[in-house]
């Protein structure tokens, strides 16, 4: 499937194009699972949902580092 999507932007734009936009995505992709994962409080809108992220990521973390000290 990827090789038929490269071929597909390939109709429109140059490979170096495509590799930069690609970066540029998955920059904003890190960027944002980053701040989820740093931010406390309540998600925007209306619906009051409390951010769970930065209470998984301290959990996981934690069990890792108990892990690594196991090895």
């Amino acid at each position: 499937i990827s090789s038929l999507m490269l071929q597909n932007e390939l109709s429109w734009r140059s490979e170096p194009e495509i590799r930069s936009g690609l970066l540029k995505l998955w920059s904003a992709m890190r960027q944002c699972v980053e701040s989820g994962c740093r931010n406390e409080g309540i998600l925007p809108g209306g619906l009051k949902v409390r951010r769970r992220a930065p209470q998984l990521y301290r959990k996981l973390h934690a069990e890792r580092a108990e892990s690594d000290a196991f090895s």
